[in-house]
């Protein structure tokens, strides 16, 4: 079983990769994210609805994604009578898991998700490995 860790500004989590979020997690200060395998790769979905796409980064650093939304403050104009809709800036980290190839990884918004596509790369083979002599 592979691991996908993922770390935020408010939790930090370790679960396993098909029990990815629970409930608990699903707050209304972080946008919920789906984690998909595929036979290629991994595809992180965030929904990001409501956000500019000026506001969102995206950034790999030792093997960690994390995504980062800088929100741009609000007017203090509007005088709200009732103010349920919530966008705070957050940040989200993830822990590649080892077949993840960090240098292949592309992101698209559309409709307010963002979906980031992660290949793999072969996995590495435990075990002694041949070396032919030239």
């Amino acid at each position: 079983m592979r691991y996908f860790n993922t770390t935020s500004n408010a939790y930090a989590l370790d679960s396993l990769f098909n029990d990815f979020f629970g409930e608990s997690v699903l707050s209304k200060k972080i946008p919920p994210v789906n984690v998909i395998e595929n036979d290629d790769g991994y595809i992180i979905e965030a929904n990001v609805a409501g956000y500019k796409e000026s506001e969102i980064s995206l950034s790999v650093e030792k093997r960690v994604l994390t995504i980062a939304i800088d929100r741009e403050k609000e007017s203090e104009e509007r005088r709200y009578l009732i103010r349920e809709i919530s966008l705070p800036s957050f940040s989200r980290s993830f822990s590649l898991p080892e077949d993840a190839d960090d240098k292949s990884i592309s992101a698209k918004n559309e409709n307010g998700i963002l979906r980031i596509a992660i290949s793999k790369i072969e996995e590495r083979k435990d075990g002694p490995v041949r070396i032919a002599i030239n």
